[in-house]
């Protein structure tokens, strides 16, 4: 989506997008437009910032640029090279007779500064600010639901739809499997309105051939005068404006806490037209960055620790390229994301309360819209109260929704599974296209699942995938049978990010790319012993078990920065361990009670996950064997395709190092 954003721009600004020129490079001598992913001579542009200088650069909606460009996955793998690129384009054209022109609704100095240090010039930017504030008639009605859920939001919605209004729905999700994303909702709503022209518009539909929402974007004020309903995912948060007038009666948003708060806000503001806003934000977010920290300093100082500790293990493993690695890579660069991710982490923490403050500060009147509760002072609603009959209500829109969701998304799970089996070159070929039908879709799924798992795809294996399978099964790998493997395994990893940064790496991405900390933290606090030991019976009062919880509370910060684990001061054994098993898909059950005096404790034990996770295991076991570190196929295909290196190495006679973390 964020190419039809680019591409909208090159319209307005009469220049061509990067598509239109690349095969011809005369063509954009005048100028071109690109998504920040494209910043780098790899990349379709083939971009080489030193033929620029002198010359104008426009960013739009600056902010999310820049964040996308310093933190999102789809940069990652350029991620050096892009900042590379954009810190020569500004100082060439800053540093000419050139210009550089940003704008944004939420523009902060993070932004400015950011861009002022890349350049190394004394400037003094010339800032046009827009501190125009509705009056009270100009001003939205935002109408707040304050409930736990979006239940009673959406069952509004669908009254406001039965009485004849034509709602404009901003939502945070898209996938099947999200009860409140657009997938689900357009499912719900047109089975309860089948006479009603839906919209969709998400990632996967402005990309989708003979979609209704295939390149709206560029015209989508014309477009959405011939629907009753739009449902949008972020894909148009920012960078559009809907100036249709007298067509919507009424904009809905359902915030989750994915997006930040100034992402939310902006969604609201796309329709144009002064019209109620009905809003239900999350009380608190569940995204964070790095640790989650809300302060700078923190936030930077645990980053380098745990680089320094990485790279600690990294030479015990005899890795030679660590003496040649350039971790002071653009310290501006890093100092932005520090400033940004500290920002949203601060958002998430009062999520609900953020987006209301900024909605109240941009001058709308914001009123709460009162909940409706189950009981009242301890007592159960009398059965043919108003509250009682609006609460059935709800758990019958909840109980319809869920089932639509379900009924669909199995749906999704079953096509993916029996999709078509794209051959590597086929693969290669259908990706890069930004236009897909759904059938290519699932077919590249498919393969994805195919190389991670190397078992047949199933509609069960696309299910626990989607709940995170993968992430469990790769750290209960290393952290048992595989883990002669896993020195290899970061070795590989570290020599990619060098290759693709020659020579240089972004602190972040290294830090969440390697598992050397987070397995030798499992190791410290003994989680393998316990995994090797199932019928073990487990109580608080074991010294075992507590001599673990003074090592885990005793570095409790450390924990949060390396394994994304918050643990409470006075957190007991029982809670740390069970913490610890979930990031592996393992649990505790309480088998029994125990008396001691007058004292009652808890008796667990583990339960073992009977999920197929062994047959994985062998397979990725057979691969490592073969050709160490293969068993992650993202990785082996990456660096085979910038070093064309497929030599085997026989495992066994090989001198792998055990790496070992000190606490």
């Amino acid at each position: 989506y964020r190419v039809r954003l680019v591409e909208a721009l090159c319209q307005r600004f009469g220049i061509k997008y990067i598509t239109e020129v690349r095969d011809d490079q005369k063509q954009g001598v005048l100028g071109y437009g690109l998504c920040l992913d494209s910043l780098h001579g790899n990349s379709q542009a083939r971009f080489n910032a030193a033929n620029w200088s002198d010359g104008v650069v426009i960013i739009d909606e600056v902010e999310q640029v820049l964040w996308h460009g310093l933190n999102s996955s789809t940069c990652q793998s350029n991620r050096v090279a892009i900042l590379k690129s954009l810190k020569t384009l500004i100082q060439n054209v800053l540093g000419g007779s050139g210009q550089v022109y940003i704008a944004d609704a939420d523009l902060s100095d993070i932004s400015i500064d950011y861009l002022l240090s890349l350049s190394g010039v004394d400037l003094e930017p010339f800032i046009i600010e827009n501190d125009w504030k509705p009056n009270i008639d100009g001003s939205w009605q935002v109408h707040n639901y304050t409930d736990s859920t979006p239940k009673k939001l959406v069952r509004e919605l669908e009254a406001h739809i039965a009485q004849g209004g034509k709602p404009f729905v901003c939502l945070s999700a898209q996938k099947p499997k999200s009860q409140w994303g657009t997938c689900t909702l357009e499912a719900y709503l047109k089975k309860q309105f089948p006479h009603l022209r839906i919209l969709r518009i998400d990632s996967e539909s402005l990309g989708e051939t003979n979609h209704p929402a295939m390149g709206c974007i560029n015209n989508l004020n014309n477009v959405l005068r011939d629907y009753d309903i739009v449902l949008a995912s972020p894909a148009i948060e920012t960078g559009v404006s809907i100036d249709l007038r007298g067509h919507f009666t009424s904009v809905w948003c359902i915030a989750q806490g994915v997006q930040g708060e100034n992402s939310v806000r902006q969604t609201l503001g796309r329709i144009r037209e002064n019209l109620p806003r009905f809003i239900w934000v999350a009380p608190y977010g569940f995204n964070h960055v790095g640790n989650g920290s809300t302060s700078l300093s923190s936030l930077l100082a645990s980053g380098q620790r745990l680089t320094q500790m990485n790279i600690r293990l990294l030479q015990q493993s005899d890795f030679d390229a660590v003496d040649d690695l350039d971790t002071g890579f653009q310290a501006e660069s890093l100092m932005c994301w520090a400033k940004m991710a500290v920002r949203f982490n601060a958002a998430m923490v009062n999520y609900r309360e953020s987006v209301l403050a900024g909605l109240r500060a941009e001058g709308h009147l914001v009123m709460d819209v009162s909940p409706v509760s189950s009981t009242k002072a301890g007592k159960k609603k009398s059965k043919g109260s108003p509250q009682a009959e609006e609460l059935g209500a709800q758990n019958a829109l909840m109980a319809a929704i869920t089932a639509v969701r379900d009924q669909n998304y199995q749906a999704e799970c079953n096509a993916i599974a029996s999709s078509q089996d794209f051959s590597d070159s086929q693969y290669q070929t259908i990706s890069k296209r930004l236009v897909k039908k759904p059938s290519e879709r699932r077919s590249l799924r498919k393969y994805d699942l195919k190389q991670r798992y190397a078992i047949p795809v199933t509609p069960e294996l696309v299910l626990k995938d989607d709940q995170g399978w993968y992430k469990q099964l790769r750290l209960h790998y290393f952290l048992t049978l595989g883990q002669q493997h896993l020195a290899e395994r970061d070795a590989k990893v570290a020599r990619l990010l060098i290759e693709q940064g020659q020579g240089s790496i972004f602190i972040p991405d290294f830090n969440r790319a390697v598992l050397g900390a987070m397995i030798g933290t499992m190791k410290v606090l003994g989680i393998p012993i316990l995994l090797e030991n199932l019928e073990r019976e487990l109580k608080n009062t074991d010294q075992d078990l507590q001599e673990m919880a003074a090592i885990a509370l005793a570095n409790r910060c450390a924990i949060k920065t390396i394994t994304g684990i918050g643990l409470a001061k006075k957190a007991t054994p029982i809670v740390i361990i069970r913490r610890f098993l979930d990031k592996i898909g393992y649990g505790l059950q309480c088998i029994r009670y125990q008396s001691q005096g007058k004292k009652r404790f808890r008796v667990y034990q583990l339960v073992s996950p009977e999920d197929g996770r062994m047959e994985v295991f062998q397979r990725w076991l057979a691969s490592d064997a073969l050709r160490l570190g293969t068993s992650e196929s993202w990785l082996d295909n990456d660096l085979s395709a910038r070093s064309g290196n497929t030599q085997s190495v026989d495992s066994e006679n090989s001198n792998y190092v055990q790496l070992c973390l000190n606490v």
